[in-house]
């Protein structure tokens, strides 16, 4: 019981880490995106 219990809290910190990851994956993306837009129409 308390193994599957570890192992269970082990998966949850993984999966939180995974969703941190593909946040700042997201934020990078965004400000990518942001910096086209940003751009005058003759440099893009």
């Amino acid at each position: 019981m308390a193994k599957s219990k570890v192992e269970s809290e082990i998966t949850i910190k993984l999966d939180f880490t995974d969703i941190k990851e593909q946040l700042q994956n997201l934020l990078k993306a965004i400000e990518v995106i942001e910096n086209e837009n940003n751009q005058p129409a003759c440099e893009r």
